[in-house]
């Protein structure tokens, strides 16, 4: 095996002699320099029948679950014999002990099914939905940015023929079944498919964030005081960028538009509009903007879009409220 530059070595001896032992993953938090002392301190007890166990370890109060590995697999425990002293350097391990199952530790909220260590323990059934994904990226980059480059035929209102599409070598080994799966089970409804009017031949877009000029996306304006005009609008970003936000405003950058939200991901309905892993929530007084000329239109898949002013831009001034979304939610100020 290697890392990085390094190759790591195991020895061989330690494979025969490693047992069988109950293995225990606690959070990087937990500082030890020695055996756990499993028997003293992880006397789990499981809360009521959703497989939750809760443990006091020095002190420290952790929530856990059981995981197994995939069938046909077996856990290795590896420890280091030698410390080098980078990561570029050989270094060698012994087989410790074998698992087939182990519990991982949380602190105060069990795992849940998003980390990444329970992730590795389903990988053989998340195989299949994570190609769909990388057809769903490519598929976005394609028909929202790269076709023109990539040597594809859009039309001017977005639309791309899936056999050209399927027969780029970047889509090769995907079908038109995998094509229409992903357009179904996309749980933001980036795409639409319909037949061409003339010749019948299915043909796919992006519903928005393009970066290319597309002339026609059945975008349905919004008019202030109509029944489908929002108070608010919520652009998802990332609190590492409030500062320039707070003081620059929105800025749709290189995409015709900038995304809001009507509401948090899993309100009312809201399936798109902003990142699932956004931790800063930014309301826009949407009446406010519209007063000053500031349009707005709806996407075919609920998202509220808007070219911003003159520049680009959705300025401070119709910022209602932000909300720090995580890891708890708090509101930020303004100014």
């Amino acid at each position: 095996m290697s890392c990085n530059t390094g190759v790591i070595r195991v020895q061989v001896s330690s494979v025969g002699q490693a047992q069988r032992a109950p293995v225990h993953l606690l959070p990087c938090e937990i500082e030890h320099d020695g055996p756990a002392q499993v028997s003293q301190y992880l006397t789990a007890t499981t809360k009521d029948c959703k497989q939750e166990k809760r443990v006091s370890f020095r002190g420290r109060g952790l929530k856990g679950q059981e995981l197994s590995c995939p069938q046909g697999y077996t856990g290795l425990v590896l420890k280091e014999i030698n410390k080098p002293g980078s990561d570029q350097e050989d270094r060698t391990v012994r087989l410790s002990s074998v698992f087939d199952k182990l519990t991982y530790w949380n602190l105060e909220t069990p795992p849940t099914s998003d980390d990444t260590v329970v992730m590795a323990m389903d990988w053989p059934e998340l195989a299949d939905a994570d190609r769909d994904v990388r057809l769903s990226k490519s598929m976005s980059y394609a028909l929202r940015h790269g076709a023109n480059q990539m040597g594809l035929d859009m039309g001017t209102d977005g639309f791309l023929f899936v056999e050209e599409l399927l027969a780029h070598p970047q889509f090769h080994s995907y079908s038109l079944e995998d094509v229409k799966r992903v357009v179904a089970t996309n749980d933001k409804q980036r795409f639409k498919l319909c037949t061409h009017l003339e010749d019948g031949r299915l043909q796919i877009r992006a519903s928005q964030g393009h970066s290319v000029q597309v002339t026609d996306l059945g975008l349905k304006p919004v008019l202030s005081g109509s029944p489908d005009c929002p108070a608010e609008a919520i652009h998802g970003s990332y609190l590492r960028n409030w500062s320039s936000i707070q003081q620059q405003g929105l800025n749709r950058m290189k995409r015709t538009h900038i995304h809001l939200a009507p509401g948090l991901l899993g309100e009312d309905g809201v399936i798109s509009g902003m990142r699932k892993d956004c931790d800063l929530a930014v309301y826009i007084d949407v009446p406010k903007a519209l007063a000053d000329g500031i349009e707005f239109f709806w996407s075919e898949n609920g998202v509220l879009l808007t070219a911003g002013n003159a520049e680009g831009k959705l300025l401070p001034k119709y910022f209602s409220r932000a909300l720090r979304l995580r890891p708890t939610r708090s509101i930020l100020p303004l100014q």
